[in-house]
């Protein structure tokens, strides 16, 4: 027996997971580095990286964390 609302959520999430995924792959592939620059024989060091003449800059959002802290207090009879 099939259910109709698990199928829908299901298809949601399928989709929200396509939409995610297209987000994340480059519109223009060829904007992409080439295989050669990252596993070429002198692949990218972290130094490559920090160097400004390179490196860009971007703004990233915060990132919160909250830590919840839950006390549960047994006592036994007897």
């Amino acid at each position: 027996m099939k259910f109709p609302v698990a199928n829908l959520v299901a298809e949601r999430e399928a989709s929200q997971t396509k939409v995610a995924v297209q987000r994340i792959i480059p519109k223009n592939i060829n904007m992409m580095l080439p295989q050669a620059a990252y596993r070429g024989p002198r692949p990218p060091l972290l130094p490559d990286y920090l160097d400004d003449l390179v490196a860009a800059s971007a703004k990233l959002p915060a990132v919160q964390k909250l830590i919840v802290i839950h006390a549960l207090e047994l006592s036994t009879l007897g």
